[in-house]
């Protein structure tokens, strides 16, 4: 069978190839299109439609959709075609809903992406065709310079390119943090191990790193069919996580808070760090997802909501679903408390990456959230940076802001990357304002189309699926402005990718030359070929014609002015002007004349004007010579002539006018001054004609009626007299004030200064009496009267400085005291005139007052003066004497007339108070009655009122004070009333209250209520030297010698004479028995070591064995009291056959009771008590440098217990043996009384060291504690107690002494 062959040209519209198949025997057919160029390199998804080809670019490549659709009966075959090019391969893509040839049914559709690749250098256009042939035909047969399309293109995912790049790359090892990574340095690609968890160096996350990899990507295209820099956004790829593209935008959207609950409209605008409940996340998987149906968005930031920002979600949001669709829904990690630290994010990468994926978080905060859109993490941007220099210009993330990441951190606050390049979590809360970068990841479905990742050719790519082949190809409107003209062509349609001949028809406007139609910056012609894929609105371009506008100048006309079109300002010229302007120009223009001409047409403030649609010339015309208005200004006239005139120009004369006149009256008030009254005056001004100038200037006309114009006045008038001032004038009378001049009235009152005012209150201008005087108006003078001021003088002969008294007449007035001038013990007593101090009768005396009504020539006043002269009388002294008391109180002076005030006492009296003065000194009353206070005037000399030589000297009475003794029995009773007594008198005799078992000592202070004992040591110093405060030793003293040597126990006593200068509480003072009992039957006679003075009877004093053997027991009753004095002991315990037992002592009384005798309630124990024992000690101080030994017993021949430094303090018993030895109840020995002193002395040297009492525990002290070589070191050397040093404690140390003073045996303690 022989082959046929037959060519069909295909009808193509809206990017869809129509095949009409009305021949049905055909073998086979092809169909080729015409040879059209085609947009630029960087298309993308081109729809192949009728007339067009695809335009390749050099060494690259291009991605079309075509479309077949069968549009006539039956199936046919079809095969998609290229024209054959050596360097030029088409494939279809593996992703193509439909394969490039088969079988197409009636009214069916296919639908083929291609690939067209050029390998050439230079841009390479390509015709896409479709071959045709019968369902039952063999093999589709292109015609020569036609290749039908057989290979396969299979575009790689993203993922899984950017992975081969690592996988393919040579690996290089670096360190960080002693951690080993992979990188690929060409590729700018580093392994990170899963932060360095796993072993296998490849088994992590691909990122990219370095200062700029190439990782920009085209994303959020407005259609990904041509991506350019102006339809998609540039974003970063920061790698590959299980197999799915990570990017981040390049740019910020805008700075925002993370969260601040005010964007949910919450009533409390709170913030935290949920990442999963945040306003951001919100922001961003809802109305930025949404964007290009969301709009304007407001967004809310600050603590409290207070900043915002405006967000057009349309402009920065996703675009459309094709973007929306690439986006995969993952699992982002949440955890990265961190602890709150704030670390160099370079140096911890291990540890950050290890806290993103944990669960340290905020109570209530999820470790997770599942999402599309989030942000970046702190370790994303510590990955980022070149690990071999880490700094922030080797890091692609860094932005130089404050940017947020997706990990928490604590307490609402949020990691955050700083404009430093460090990171941290304790910097911002999650309310602040920081740029917020989308990041998210890409399907792995999502596929490389084309692009090397660079900032110039970003990465393009797919969604990897061809559904969008279903979408009708739109269409756009274009449409026509003519701009002002008429005649637009109607708007016409252009399809996706089809150029569009824009239409023939051309615009008309009058005035003006059609230039083309102009659209984005292009200036098209009709008929022209327009291939923008989008609506548009074409411009009529305009060229206006151009006519000539003359202005010419008039007669009387100086310059024209002009301006055209918008113009503001007009342009002026003293000559005629032509102009040259474009058709349907606005002119305006007026004219200027010449002086002495005037214009009312075509002024400034009316111009004339026009629109100039040909040649057009215009004339400024005047309207003759002006007349002129000339104002008469009176200049000051107080009858106006006529008020104006009229000249015109060049004539001589003005108008007719009336003369004006100046006339003024000088009116006098007396002003109540009670002056007699002032006739009025009235005076002229002489008119001589009309000047230039209210003053100066010159004289331009005369004073007639018709007044002429004087000659060569310049600017008014010329040499002949003519007026030649262009304009409206005024003209002021000149008048000759000099005869206005008058004298004024006289004015004249007694001790007053009267003036002309011009005002009441002579607050305006004044004249003088009968002064010349010029009125400038009619005026009212008014009489002001000032009263004079008189200067009073005062002349003492230089004794004294008294100053001058100024007065005003009929004002009040005080003449001198004489200020208290005295000299040679005189002293002012009045003034006179008269110069040799003699009275001249004028009656000027010292401190005269009242109003002053006198002048010149009355009472010694000369010239507005008074010169007084003082008169003298003898002083007197007035002194005070405390007579006894303490105090001071000066002294003053008076005189004959002067008054004079006795001072109220200051002077005090302990105990005394103060009844009034007398001049006796003696203190008694002298009956002159000088009390204090007393006021009146001096008139008294020597002889009276105790006053002698010229002085009164007053002693101070005193009286004594009585004051109150109230007692307080303290603890006694018996003594509740209080006592009066007089200071400095007798005390008299004292209440003495009572108390069982207790001896009372007598009255005293307060201070010694407690311890009345002490005030007999401070009564007597030589006892407080003995017993110091020893109580029991001072009460001992006193009943054994006090008594006898008149000691006194009481510190008041009756015989006493009371000083205290205030009233008084007096305690009583209390010794208790146990004191007698002791004292009186020990009586010292008792030193056995085991017997105990139990009881006294008779004249003896008892004493039982110290385990208190025997009992007292038995209802005991008082009986008879018997003094025992006898110091012999007796071992027996009662007393005759009766069987009484002592139990008691008072006053030295001992009290018995019977056996069987009536109870003792509460004061005999059961058993026998040692209450005589007594257990007090004292205070003494060894007082010998060679230091004191103390012994078992109370003498020499007892052995040596311890010995004693100098200066030791020691507790002794207070009463001695009879012997003078002292027993030392803690060390249990005795120590001689010669060598203790109550005070602490002077020892000799420190240097030397001290045994302390019993068993180590004393006082003493040695040189120094620590010791290191020899026993001196401890001060062993000359009198003092033996220390020795035990070296390998280096402490010094000591024991017990033998008798022999030596030390043996080891240390039994060491000085602490």
């Amino acid at each position: 069978m022989s082959k046929k062959r037959m060519i069909i040209f295909t009808s193509v519209i809206l990017s869809v190839v129509v095949i009409s198949l009305g021949i049905v025997k055909l073998y086979q057919t092809y169909a080729l299109g015409n040879y059209i160029d085609t947009a630029s390199s960087a298309t993308f998804d081109v729809n192949i439609t009728k007339d067009t080809s695809v335009r390749i670019p050099a060494n690259g490549y291009s991605n079309v959709f075509y479309m077949v659709s069968n549009t006539s009966p039956g199936t046919v075959r079809y095969g998609v075609a290229y024209t054959t090019d050596s360097a030029v391969t088409v494939k279809t893509f593996s992703t193509s809903k439909d394969p490039a040839s088969g079988m197409i049914e009636e009214n069916g559709k296919k639908y083929v992406k291609l690939r067209l690749e050029n390998t050439s250098s230079t841009v390479k256009n390509i015709k896409i065709s479709t071959i045709l042939g019968y369902t039952g035909g063999g093999e589709l047969l292109p015609p020569n310079g036609v290749t039908l399309v057989t290979d396969i293109y299979s575009p790689t995912p993203l993922a899984q390119y950017i992975t081969g790049l690592y996988t393919s790359g040579t690996k290089t090892a670096i360190t960080n943090n002693s951690i080993n990574y992979n990188i690929v340095t060409t590729q700018s690609l580093i392994n990170d191990r899963l932060g360095g968890t796993t072993t296998d160096l490849n088994g992590g996350n691909i990122r990219y790193y370095g200062a700029s990899p190439n990782n920009y990507i085209y994303f959020n295209c407005e259609d990904y069919r041509k991506q350019t820099s102006t339809t998609c956004e540039v974003w970063r790829i920061i790698g590959v996580f299980n197999g799915k593209t990570k990017i981040v935008k390049n740019t910020s959207i805008g700075n925002l808070a993370w969260d601040q609950d005010k964007n949910d409209s919450s009533s409390l605008t709170t913030y935290d760090d949920n990442w999963s409940t945040s306003t951001l996340q919100k922001l961003l998987n809802n109305k930025y997802y949404n964007g290009d149906t969301t709009g304007t968005v407001t967004y809310y930031s600050g603590i409290s909501g207070g900043t915002t920002s405006s967000l057009n979600m349309t402009s920065i949001g996703l675009k459309n679903d094709a973007s929306r669709n690439m986006i995969s829904n993952v699992t982002w990690n949440l955890g990265g408390n961190y602890n709150g630290e704030e670390i160099n994010i370079y140096s911890y990468l291990e540890k950050i990456y290890k806290y993103e994926r944990g669960t340290n978080v905020s109570s209530g905060v999820p470790t997770t959230w599942e999402g599309k859109i989030a942000l970046i993490y702190p370790s994303d941007f510590g990955y980022a940076v070149n690990l071999s220099s880490k700094s922030s210009s080797n890091n692609w993330l860094f932005n130089s802001t404050n940017q947020w990441t997706l990990t928490p951190g604590l307490n609402s606050m949020v990691w955050n990357v700083s404009s430093g390049g460090d990171a941290g979590s304790t910097s911002f809360y999650s309310y602040n304002a920081l740029s917020v970068r989308p990041t998210l990841f890409l399907d792995s479905g999502v596929l490389l189309e084309m692009g090397t990742g660079t900032s110039s050719n970003p990465y393009r790519i797919s969604g990897g699926s061809s559904t969008n082949l279903d979408d009708p190809i739109p269409n756009y409107t274009i449409c026509y402005n003519a701009n002002g003209g008429t005649g637009a062509p109607s708007c016409q349609t252009k399809t996706h990718n089809v150029d569009l001949t824009l239409s023939s028809t051309k615009p008309t406007k009058r005035g003006s030359v059609f230039k083309g139609w102009l659209e984005n910056g292009t200036l098209y012609q009709p008929g022209d070929t327009y291939s923008e894929n989008k609506a548009a609105t074409f411009v009529a371009q305009w060229e206006t014609i151009k006519y000539d506008l003359t202005i010419t100048k008039g007669t009387g006309v100086a310059t024209i002015y002009y301006k055209t079109g918008t113009a503001t300002n007009y342009t002026s010229s003293t000559t005629s002007k032509t102009l040259n302007l474009e058709y349907g120009t606005k002119y305006y223009y007026y004219g200027v004349p010449s002086a002495g001409y005037s214009m009312t047409k075509c002024t400034a403030s009316s111009p004339c004007s026009g629109t100039l649609t040909s040649n057009t010339t215009v004339t400024l015309t005047t309207d003759g010579a002006n007349t002129y208005t000339i104002t008469l200004n009176g200049n000051g006239a107080t009858t106006a002539g006529s008020t104006s005139t009229t000249v015109k120009y060049h004539d001589t004369k003005l108008g007719t006018i009336t003369l004006p006149k100046k006339e003024y009256t000088i009116t006098y008030n007396m002003n109540s001054t009670g002056i007699a009254q002032v006739s009025a005056v009235k005076v002229a001004s002489t008119f001589n004609g009309w000047r230039t100038a209210s003053s100066g200037g010159s004289r331009v006309a005369n004073a007639s009626t018709t007044p002429v114009l004087q000659s060569g006045i310049s600017n008014w008038t010329d040499s002949s007299g003519r007026w030649t001032k262009p304009s409206n004038a005024t003209l002021h009378a000149d008048w000759n004030d000099s005869s206005l001049l008058t004298t004024l009235a006289a004015i004249t009152k007694k001790g007053y200064t009267c003036k002309w005012n011009t005002n009441s209150s002579g607050t305006g201008t004044s004249y003088n009496s009968q002064s010349s005087y010029t009125p400038s108006g009619n005026v009212t003078l008014y009489a002001v009267c000032t009263p004079k001021t008189y200067t009073i003088s005062y002349n003492t002969g230089g004794a004294c400085n008294i100053s001058n008294t100024t007065v005003s007449y009929n004002s009040s007035v005080v003449i001198s005291d004489g200020a208290g001038c005295i000299s040679n013990g005189k002293a002012i007593s009045g003034w006179t005139t008269n110069s040799n101090g003699t009275d001249d009768g004028q009656g000027w005396t010292l401190g005269w007052s009242g109003t002053w009504v006198y002048d010149n020539g009355q009472y010694g006043i000369t010239d507005n003066k008074l010169k007084l002269y003082a008169m003298w009388t003898d002083v007197y002294t007035i002194s005070y004497n405390a007579n006894g008391g303490s105090g001071n109180m000066d002294s003053h002076t008076t005189w004959s007339g002067k008054n004079v005030n006795i001072k109220l006492n200051s002077f005090t009296k302990t105990g005394y108070s103060f009844v009034g003065w007398t001049t006796n000194s003696d203190g008694s009353d002298d009956g002159h009655g000088w009390t204090a206070g007393w006021s009146g005037t001096w008139t008294y000399t020597d002889g009276q009122y105790g006053i002698a030589n010229k002085q009164l000297k007053l002693y101070a009475r005193w009286k004594n004070n009585t004051y109150t003794i109230t007692y307080n029995n303290n603890g006694g009773s018996g003594c509740s009333s209080s006592k009066s007594v007089t200071y400095n008198s007798t005390i008299g005799s004292l209440c003495t209250p009572t108390r069982e078992n207790y001896v009372f000592l007598g009255w005293f202070k307060s201070n010694y209520k407690d311890n009345p004992l002490y005030y007999y040591a401070d009564k007597y110093p030589d006892l407080k030297n003995a017993f110091g405060y020893d109580s029991d030793a001072l009460y001992k003293h006193y009943l054994d010698y006090g008594r006898s040597e008149g000691r006194r126990t009481s510190q008041f006593i009756s015989s006493d004479t009371y000083t205290e200068p205030n009233n008084l509480t007096l305690y009583a003072g209390w010794v208790r028995f146990n004191y007698i009992n002791y004292y009186y039957c020990l009586d010292g006679a008792l030193t056995g070591d085991y017997y105990y003075l139990t009881y006294c009877a008779g004249t003896k004093c008892y004493y039982n064995r110290k385990n208190c053997e025997r009992d007292i027991s038995g209802s005991l009753s008082w009986s008879s009291v018997k003094k025992c004095n006898s110091t012999t002991i007796n071992g027996t315990r009662y007393i005759g056959s009766d069987s009484y037992y002592i139990t008691t002592c008072t006053a030295a009384e001992c009290k018995y009771t019977r056996k069987n005798g009536s109870s003792l309630s509460g004061f005999i124990p059961d058993r026998c008590t040692l209450s005589t024992e007594s257990t007090s000690t004292v205070t003494r101080y060894i007082n010998t440098t060679a230091g004191l030994n103390c012994r078992t017993g109370p003498s020499t021949n007892n052995n040596v217990v311890f010995a004693y430094a100098c200066g030791v303090q020691i507790k002794v018993k207070p009463t001695p043996t009879s012997d003078g030895w002292y027993f030392n109840p803690t060390d249990n020995c005795y120590v001689s009384g010669n060598y203790l002193s109550s005070s602490k002395p002077a020892c000799a040297s420190s240097g030397s060291g001290g045994g302390g009492g019993g068993n180590g525990n004393g006082n003493g002290n040695v040189i120094s504690c620590t010791c290191t070589s020899s026993d001196s070191e401890c001060g062993t050397s000359g009198s003092r107690i033996k220390v020795w040093c035990d070296k390998s404690q280096k402490k010094c140390a000591w024991q017990n002494a033998k008798p022999n003073g030596t030390f043996t045996g080891s240390p039994t303690n060491y000085c602490q």
